[in-house]
């Protein structure tokens, strides 16, 4: 079944590769739409396009913690909550490949908006560690509470 569903997710993406054939339905009746991988669930509907812009932004966090990586590491609470939420992320992504739980589109499905929540908290915490100055923080080992005279 799932070879099926590959074959005419790839047949659709091969007919209207740049903007998908939308979330509507598919154009031709003896193709089935739904596929279990979300990439190729999102180049159907989205085409390439879409399939670009999902990548990028999901890419894009990745890259931004990584060029914040020193700053992220250097405030223990928002790395271990950055390394949690990027797994989370690294997780949804690799299960993609496999099924499309994350992404579905026919109905409103709460998992979808669970996984956009996890990218902004992400997203937030890499900010959080970015606007920190490293210079301005307190080292635990010398002074244990900076208010303190």
């Amino acid at each position: 079944m799932r070879f099926g569903e590959y074959k005419d997710a790839l047949t659709l993406i091969n007919r209207h590769p740049v903007i998908g054939v939308g979330f509507s339905g598919t154009p031709e009746i003896d193709l089935y739409l739904g596929v279990a991988n979300t990439y190729l669930t999102i180049a159907s509907h989205a085409g390439f396009v879409g399939l670009f812009a999902y990548l990028v932004m999901m890419g894009s966090l990745f890259l931004y913690g990584l060029y914040h990586l020193r700053r992220i590491e250097a405030l223990p609470e928002i790395s271990d909550v950055w390394l949690g939420l990027s797994a989370g992320i690294v997780g949804v992504l690799a299960g993609g490949v496999f099924d499309h739980f994350y992404f579905k589109i026919d109905l409103f499905h709460a998992t979808m908006t669970l996984v956009w929540i996890i990218f902004g908290l992400a997203l937030a915490s890499i900010r959080l560690a970015a606007a920190t100055d490293p210079t301005t923080q307190p080292d635990a080992q010398t002074d244990p509470d900076p208010t303190l005279p």
